[in-house]
């Protein structure tokens, strides 16, 4: 995997994206099974390879599927595990990379919920399904009410789409990296960030 166009590629982009400022640490949700899923595998492998090229302190790692050999893989690799399932809602108060490999759009929702300030939304760097595609391919009527933040924050999203490269091709595919710049965000207008409630599925 370290010498393959795709890590290189990808590298590449996280580096012009981190702009020279630190990331503090990576979260993943969603990864899989990594004692026995050889795609959850290959996730593992370039979060790794992001950790150590970015120089991030930490990475952690929830996933309600993970068994106790999977924990045990993880922390003897140096990563966390969290115990508490917050459905996405994190609040990045530091400049933190999301990794969601797949994960229902939902948990993207509530991810942005959660930092839905032009602050919190600046400190996030959010590697996932692309938003561009998920938008050209759901109707808005069913995306609005399970996706209604990745609606309304598209327009303002810098994303970067990674180059599915990679020798097996259902690993990374329609994966993009997004941030949300505070220059996009800051002239949006008080009432986009009022009353926002929390999204019930």
């Amino acid at each position: 995997m370290l010498i393959s166009d795709f890590v290189e590629k990808s590298l590449k982009s996280l580096r012009e994206v981190a702009c020279g400022q630190s990331i503090k640490e990576i979260i993943c949700l969603g990864i899989g099974r990594v004692s026995d899923c050889s795609i959850a595998k290959h996730q593992l492998a370039f979060i790794s390879i992001i950790k150590k090229d970015l120089n991030i302190p930490s990475a952690k790692f929830y996933d309600p599927v993970l068994l106790s050999s999977d924990k045990d893989i993880l922390e003897k690799l140096d990563f966390s595990v969290l115990s508490e399932n917050k459905e996405g809602k994190y609040q990045a108060d530091q400049t933190t990379l999301f990794y969601l490999p797949h994960c229902p759009k939902q948990i993207t929702n509530n991810l942005l919920f959660a930092n839905w300030k032009p602050d919190y939304l600046n400190n996030l760097i959010l590697i996932c399904n692309s938003f561009q595609t998920i938008i050209e391919s759901t109707p808005e009527r069913l995306l609005r009410p399970n996706a209604h933040f990745l609606l309304e924050i598209n327009p303002f999203v810098t994303e970067i789409e990674l180059e599915n490269c990679y020798r097996f091709k259902d690993i990374f595919n329609d994966f993009s990296i997004h941030t949300f710049g505070a220059e996009k965000l800051k002239p949006l207008p008080s009432d986009f960030w009022d009353n926002q409630e929390e999204p019930n599925y």
